[in-house]
């Protein structure tokens, strides 16, 4: 369906414009790119009954201009329109030699059969839609304006066309799909992002954004093998839509593992006005957390507020000399952090000096872990044992 694959290509691309600059909150960007892509891909299906990336590309880079509409070369849109134009009239000639005669007499005028046509043929109506977008309202846009949302969307699809990512995504049919995980396939995508850079956070997101909708779709009824999610340096692969698929992954039997080295990091990555907000919507979706030792003020004060107050004791004496000798104690109870931020510098990191031990916190939501507490110090050992302080 056009508005999924729009849907797939766009949250690719508000992440990069997102960590970049935050232009991805502009509601007439997003508009301009969504009408763009959607006509794209309906022009491709009208016009060659398929999308590839390919075909995507070499229509957006020939999309007429006011300065070359009247060349005579027949470009790549040139060529789909009339694709898509001789496909039309193939159906409109069907249409007609099963109409009555007196119904096609009635159509007086060439508005009335063009009406007529629409009304009968969707895509015939959809040709329609397609001229009046790409000859007039994407014709006269600003050259400025246009630049940017052709770039946007030509520049995603460019560094698709790219190897590695054109031969193991897009020149042929796909040897895997995320349905394998149903049978107990793990898939991991070799792209590191220190080797390729953009394209590989790209094409990572892409597939996972992609298996994220697959594993929600299915019937857990039918298939309820437990599926999961891993993600390393994990701030590298959000998207907008991780906060939503997040809030009802543990229904459809997802379990998901998110790794980074701080809190800013996910600032960072998910840019915009609204970041504070759409970090703190995707972490309240964690329903366990794990601090290790770290270093980052504003980390450490989150993980210090999440695990929240609790009352202790503090004691107090007094003593006096004039005259005979008094003592005094006495007893009060206080409020304060239950483990301070600065408790998280000196968790131990493991390696020959801390004898292979590896200190964190561990805060779970719903049950408690001990003394009726959500919230524990633990010890994993580097030779993968676990215990409890």
């Amino acid at each position: 369906m056009t508005e999924n694959i729009l849907q797939v290509l766009k949250t690719v691309i508000r992440a990069s414009e997102e960590k970049s600059s935050g232009k991805g909150d502009d509601p007439f960007w997003e508009t301009a790119l969504d009408m763009l892509i959607y006509n794209v891909i309906d022009f491709c299906k009208l016009a060659y009954g398929k999308v590839s990336v390919r075909l995507m590309y070499d229509i957006v880079q020939s999309i007429p201009k006011p300065d070359n509409v009247n060349d005579e070369n027949m470009s790549a849109y040139e060529h789909a329109f009339e694709a898509a134009k001789q496909n039309i009239l193939k159906q409109v000639d069907a249409w007609e030699n099963v109409q009555p005669v007196e119904v096609l007499q009635s159509l007086l005028s060439e508005i009335d059969n063009d009406d007529a046509v629409c009304a009968a043929l969707p895509d015939a109506r959809m040709l329609k839609l397609f001229d009046e977008f790409f000859g007039e309202t994407y014709l006269n846009l600003s050259e400025k304006t246009r630049s940017i949302i052709d770039f946007s969307f030509s520049g995603f699809l460019y560094r698709l066309l790219l190897e590695p990512v054109y031969t193991l995504f897009c020149s042929r049919a796909s040897t895997f799909t995320p349905e394998d995980c149903f049978d107990g396939k793990i898939i991991i995508i070799n792209l590191p992002v220190k080797i390729h850079q953009k394209i590989g956070r790209d094409c990572q997101i892409m597939f996972k954004y992609i298996w994220q909708r697959a594993m929600e779709k299915r019937n857990v009824k039918v298939n309820d093998r437990p599926v999961f999610l891993w993600a390393d340096e994990a701030q590298n692969f959000l998207h907008e839509h991780d906060a939503d698929y997040q809030a009802t992954a543990r229904s459809s039997r997802i379990a998901t593992v998110y790794i980074s080295q701080n809190l800013p990091n996910y600032h960072a990555n998910m840019g915009g006005a609204k970041s504070k907000y759409k970090v703190e919507s995707f972490l309240g979706t964690l329903a366990t957390k794990i601090f290790h030792a770290n270093a980052d003020v504003e980390t450490n004060r989150y993980a210090s507020e999440l695990i929240g107050d609790e009352y202790y004791e503090e004691t107090s004496r007094s003593s006096s000399m004039a005259g005979d000798f008094s003592a005094s104690r006495t007893r009060s109870l206080k409020i304060d952090r239950a483990v301070r931020p600065e408790a998280f510098v000196r968790l131990k990191t493991g390696s020959p000096t801390n004898d292979f031990k590896v200190e964190a916190f561990l805060h779970i939501q719903g049950d408690a872990i001990k003394d009726d507490q959500n919230f524990s110090k633990v010890v994993f050992d580097q030779n993968y044992t676990l215990t409890k302080q």
